[in-house]
């Protein structure tokens, strides 16, 4: 991941961790969701797309149209 995750921060949390909370109420807000899948699985969920938001943020625009997609 290119730069830190600490140089912005809102109320206190990093930017991974306010984005990961977001991910975290939206994935709870979905009913669909089974119980026990809810105790620890989502929040790695969470954990996961705020990193991969942070990544692609943090790439490089000209890579990420020329790779393809």
């Amino acid at each position: 991941m290119k730069g830190s995750d600490s140089a912005f921060t809102y109320g206190g949390l990093t930017k991974r961790e306010l984005i990961a909370a977001m991910a975290m109420k939206g994935l709870l807000a979905n009913p669909g969701f089974r119980e026990d899948v809810v105790h620890g699985r989502i929040a790695k969920m969470a954990i996961d797309e705020a990193d991969n938001l942070i990544y692609h943020l943090n790439a490089d625009p000209v890579t990420e149209v020329n790779d393809g997609k």
